[in-house]
């Protein structure tokens, strides 16, 4: 199964001596679940606490891009998390499909996921 990263940003972070952690939202690649805006936080919430107590992390620098950065924006209310990269991300989902979808899709989306999807 091939992977998709952004190649830039991690070639980026190699090169200059970071470790890096990749991991697929739930339901996405072969992890199993649905994703939602309360497990998407739960899950990064739960992934730093891996990081720090586990893999004795001691600097956390979390880049999110696009939806991950709204999860990286969660994260920096999170006091073990030292660096947030909130990369071409955006402030409300709600904005995102009103304004870049149109009436029909927004439909589509309120009445698929129960008008729940708040993440602001």
């Amino acid at each position: 199964e091939a992977y998709v990263y952004e190649g830039m940003w991690l070639d980026f972070y190699l090169e200059h001596g970071f470790n890096v952690f990749l991991w697929n939202y739930r339901g996405y690649g072969r992890s199993y679940g649905s994703i939602s805006p309360n497990s998407l936080f739960s899950d990064a919430d739960e992934l730093v606490k891996h990081l720090k107590n586990k893999r004795n992390i001691k600097k956390l620098l979390v880049h999110g891009t696009s939806l991950g950065g709204g999860v990286a924006c969660h994260l920096s209310n999170n006091p073990h998390v030292d660096v947030i990269f909130a990369d071409r991300t955006f402030s409300s989902l709600d904005s995102v499909v009103r304004d870049d979808f149109g009436k029909v899709l927004r439909f589509i989306y309120n009445l698929a996921t129960f008008n729940s999807w708040k993440m602001h």
